[in-house]
């Protein structure tokens, strides 16, 4: 087995301090997988192209994740209720940070989504969620519903992306 890099560690070191910040609450086995499922998936080493898309996790992680069939997953891709490229091998990937806790998509990715699924293309989608944005204090789209603000300013702000976009 292999030593740990700098960069792991200091992950393994956050994830200490986040325990250690909370009250104890046993973590049971189903957990620890998921814990185990995430962190590969984000750790995945991806094609260049993927690269600026940030960590993406595969279908199978995301049914995991949600608990659904991946049926379930491939209609809310095609219902553009969670946001998904497709993988030069034509799998489909999905990007790690809208997946939050207790097996969820992030609120309001789906009322975002639907302002941009005519005008961009599931890569340029994934882009802009990325990249930070004026119109929403300079944080990016992800952070801005990661962190819970007021949805209808980042709906505005897809909306103005998408009339650029035509």
């Amino acid at each position: 087995m292999r030593s740990l890099a700098a960069d792991e560690e200091e992950l393994i070191a956050a994830l200490r301090k986040t325990l250690a910040s909370r009250p104890h609450q046993p973590i049971t086995e189903d957990q620890s997988l998921e814990i185990c499922r995430l962190v590969a998936a984000i750790t995945r080493q991806e094609p260049d192209s993927f690269h600026s898309l940030g960590p993406l996790c595969t279908t199978a992680d995301v049914v995991d994740h949600l608990g659904v069939s991946r049926q379930a997953v491939n209609k809310a891709v095609k219902e553009a209720r969670i946001l998904a490229v497709r993988h030069k091998r034509g799998d489909w990937r999905y990007p790690t940070w809208q997946l939050v806790e207790e097996g969820r998509i992030v609120p309001g990715l789906g009322t975002v989504l639907a302002r941009l699924h005519d005008f961009l293309d599931p890569t340029q989608s994934a882009a802009w969620f990325l990249q930070p944005c004026k119109a929403i204090d300079n944080l990016t789209p992800a952070q801005w519903l990661l962190e819970r603000r007021p949805i209808n300013s980042l709906v505005a702000a897809a909306e103005e992306r998408s009339r650029r976009a035509k």
